[in-house]
């Protein structure tokens, strides 16, 4: 809810009332609520940047193009100082086709002036967004448990109306992705692992050049590099996408190889022939001109972000033989919206008073406590019970979870309809509400403190791997009382 302020003007025979969201020097009353909308690009040519003729381009995968909606943060930044203004509040998204997705957020309480320039930037999928010295960690670039930063930049005349659409934000892959494939005449081997000699452990997400362009589209390829020197040796290989065992994807931040005072990154591939043999090829592939399948001498290329290299082994006579290329990896495949939405759901889950008088709004006052207590006659009667309600996407799956707890000393259970639930396939998003019990199972565990949390798997996720909803408010607001400060998480102590 934004702050309202009421004018009033008293006179002889008539009272006037103006409502406001600010006044600006001229007494011009502007509206109250300031938003932008634009939509985010990764996979078509308005991505290519100006990187000459002489490199081809390449599709990306799904993961390649793989936007995060809670690794996601849209920053002002004042465009003649490039200082950092503010972010916009209350970012929402939905599918305009099926490869554009429009985003519309709040600007009200950054103060603008209206007609001046600003760059809008799109941080996505970055663990640390702290303006020019960004950067992020190697892990998060493994598919199993995030996606690729990327960096976005557009600077437009803000007018700050109600909804100003500033068309699309192209975005800039902040690492570089290297492929190495068995050609058909390997047919009697496979990959068993690829391994990294050296490597930076971070990456800048913003490029060299960031605060010099007013588009995205304007970073110049050959200046685009901006290592973060961060050297060192991978233990137990480095291959975070395993396509199968005749492709093996690597993603990883930019390293520059023509430094002469640090050592060229190499890759080393253990092959397996039809004997199951292993056959180790130490420093066998490397970053630079190739010729007849064997690398040319004293050629080097830096690793630089959002290129793609392909590494193609054709023979292994005397060594790999190689056919090696280096591509454009701007372009992209589609998504769908399965792949691209955060879920849509109630935050926070209700307890049963606010579920029950039917006051399910987006911002409830829960003055409930969060806990339970065992009961010998009637296991549910000291249950912690509480409503979960998600509607898309379609057929995502949610699950309850105890953080810290053993399924020994407590039980979910989960109600739809009245009806238990027995099969976790059935906890999807629909039109229903559902009813979520945590039932204590030992007296003696008075005292205890669980932790409650509900998790999702996206469809583009590998098994095994899930992201925590935020179930219990904002961290600013928590909604639940006395449980805690994570957002994530319930704590429910039992009585």
């Amino acid at each position: 809810m934004h702050n309202r302020f009421t004018y009033i003007l008293l006179g002889l025979f008539a009272t006037l009332f103006v409502a406001c969201g600010s006044i600006y020097d001229n007494g011009e009353c502007v509206s109250a609520e300031h938003k932008i909308s634009f939509v985010v690009s990764v996979n078509n040519s308005g991505t290519r940047t100006t990187w000459g003729d002489d490199y081809t381009s390449t599709i990306g995968s799904s993961f390649d193009n793989m936007i995060r909606l809670d690794a996601l943060r849209v920053a002002i930044i004042d465009a003649a100082t490039n200082a950092h203004i503010g972010n916009v509040e209350n970012l929402i998204h939905w599918s305009e086709s099926e490869n554009t997705y429009r985003f519309v957020g709040e600007v009200t309480k950054l103060n603008l002036t209206p007609g001046a320039e600003y760059k809008v930037a799109v941080y996505a999928n970055c663990t640390n967004a702290e303006d020019s010295a960004m950067w992020f960690d190697y892990t998060a670039l493994d598919p199993q448990s995030g996606a690729i930063p990327m960096w976005g930049v557009k600077q437009v005349t803000l007018a700050l109306t109600d909804n100003q659409d500033i068309g699309t934000i192209s975005m800039l892959r902040a690492a570089a992705k290297v492929e190495v494939n068995l050609g058909p005449a390997m047919a009697d081997y496979t990959i068993h692992s690829v391994t990294m000699n050296v490597l930076n452990r971070y990456g800048y997400s913003l490029p060299n050049g960031w605060n010099g362009v007013a588009n995205t589209t304007e970073i110049v390829r050959d200046n685009t590099m901006r290592e973060y020197r961060s050297l060192y040796t991978p233990t137990g290989g480095v291959v975070f996408e395993a396509m199968s065992e005749r492709q093996h994807i690597l993603y990883m931040p930019e390293y520059s190889n023509v430094d002469p005072l640090t050592p060229l990154a190499k890759m080393t591939v253990v092959l397996v022939d039809e004997n199951g043999v292993h056959q180790t090829f130490k420093d066998a592939l490397s970053f630079g001109t190739y010729t007849a399948g064997k690398l040319v001498e004293g050629t080097t290329y830096d690793i630089v972000r959002n290129n793609y290299y392909q590494f193609n082994i054709t023979g292994v006579s005397g060594g790999l033989t190689i056919d090696y290329k280096v591509a454009d990896w701007s372009e992209g495949g589609s998504w769908d919206y399965g792949e691209f939405a955060y879920p849509t759901y109630h935050n926070p889950i209700l307890p049963d008073d606010i579920y029950n008088s039917g006051n399910v709004s987006s911002d409830p006052v829960i003055t409930t406590n969060p806990v339970m207590s065992y009961n010998a006659v009637d296991d549910e009667a000291g249950a912690f019970s509480a409503w979960f309600h998600m509607t898309a996407p379609v057929g995502q799956q949610w699950t309850p979870s105890l953080i810290n707890q053993s399924e020994a000393d407590y039980e979910i259970r989960v109600y739809k309809g009245g009806v238990l639930i027995t099969d976790v396939e059935q906890m999807v998003a629909s039109s229903d509400w559902y009813n979520i019990k945590i039932v204590p199972l030992k007296p003696e565990r008075i005292g205890t403190v669980v932790k409650f949390g509900i998790s999702h798997k996206a469809s583009w996720m590998h098994e095994g791997t899930r992201l925590y909803l935020l179930i219990n408010g904002k961290a600013d607001a928590i909604a639940w009382p006395n449980s805690g400060s994570d957002p994530k998480i319930i704590e429910i102590t039992q009585q």
